[in-house]
């Protein structure tokens, strides 16, 4: 269906019609089951239909069929494609090197960490991938496919490690992208030079710890999100579910949260980044039942980067810093959407 047939569905003059089509998808599959049903019936006591009933019965069913493959086209489909979301840009001036032969995973990656605020050039195949590292482009990561024509990632991992010691060349992180997580297939990962892995297919999560793992400190940026401080139709649907425990509960959550605020910075001082990255989970699933966007955004980057390989405790202060002033404006909106409802 094109994209002006689409466009109709949306246009006054045209829902008489689409309502027709409804009951006329409806109408024949009703016919339809009466008329099998009468089969049904007289099977029993060796009685048939006309020739032309059955043909009626025939003609019914496959416009039936037609009718609802056409609803279904009509009908909007979501997906989980990468690309489809608003850029969030956590990493600033990040410029990565994509080695992968299949165009379609290639594509995705590419949407991904452009999402990501990542500049990307891509190779085709393992050769490519060690010439654009020779050429003197400075490459900040290097995602690679282990298995591609020409050289593979394995030997494109050699080589360019190879010519980054001749050269002196600061080591750039190559980091596997890979539908092979075996434990036998990481160490060949390990042993061809490659720093650590990723798998396909790949995820928003996944992706983010590497880049807050391997990415200078420097380009990793806390993101600044338009994300509403409360969402007062989540909030409400709570207000309605809870009724006069509503009260009650505000103010559980509000100590809870001063305990899970202490937990953190704890947390911080010891260096305990699991209880941290749980602590944040906590206040994360929290806040959602109440429609706190952004502090649940906030906690969320706060529990993926405490689950980093090398937690950067500076970053982790500051978005901690951030979570509990924005945690407060929170508590601020729901206290003013409570009395503007009293």
């Amino acid at each position: 269906m094109t994209q002006n047939e689409h466009d109709c569905d949306d246009e006054p003059l045209f829902q008489p019609f689409l309502a027709l089509h409804g009951f006329l998808t409806i109408g024949c599959l009703i016919t339809a089951i009466a008329a099998l049903t009468c089969i049904t019936l007289l099977h029993p006591f060796n009685l048939t239909l006309p020739p032309v009933f059955i043909c009626s019965l025939v003609a019914t069913l496959s416009i039936a069929a037609l009718l609802i493959l056409d609803t279904i086209q009509r009908t909007p489909r979501e997906t989980n494609i990468p690309g489809n979301k608003p850029a969030s840009g956590t990493f600033t001036s990040a410029r990565i090197l994509l080695a992968e032969d299949n165009r379609i995973n290639q594509h995705v990656a590419v949407k991904l960490l452009e999402k990501f605020g990542c500049a990307v050039d891509t190779a085709d195949n393992g050769e490519e991938a060690v010439q654009a590292i020779q050429s003197g482009t400075h490459y900040d990561l290097v995602l690679m496919d282990c298995l591609m024509p020409i050289a593979d990632g394995y030997e494109a991992t050699g080589l360019i490690r190879e010519w980054q010691f001749k050269n002196r060349v600061p080591r750039t992180p190559i980091i596997a992208f890979t539908a092979n997580t075996l434990e036998g297939d990481i160490q060949l990962c390990r042993d061809a030079g490659m720093d650590d892995y990723i798998t396909k297919p790949m995820r928003d999560d996944d992706l983010q710890r590497i880049l807050l793992d391997w990415l200078p400190k420097e380009k990793c940026v806390l993101e600044t999100t338009s994300k509403a401080t409360l969402d007062e139709s989540v909030f409400n649907r709570f207000s309605e579910i809870v009724g006069t425990e509503a009260v009650p509960l505000l103010a559980s959550h509000r100590e809870a949260s001063r305990n899970y605020f202490h937990i953190i910075k704890t947390s911080l001082d010891n260096r305990d980044f699991p209880e941290l990255s749980k602590s944040a989970h906590t206040i994360k699933s929290m806040n959602a039942n109440l429609g706190a966007l952004k502090t649940v955004h906030l906690a969320r980057q706060l529990e993926i980067l405490a689950q980093s390989e090398s937690p950067d405790i500076t970053l982790l202060r500051n978005l901690t810093e951030q979570l509990e002033l924005e945690a407060g404006r929170a508590d601020a909106a729901i206290s003013q959407c409570m009395a503007s409802s009293a």
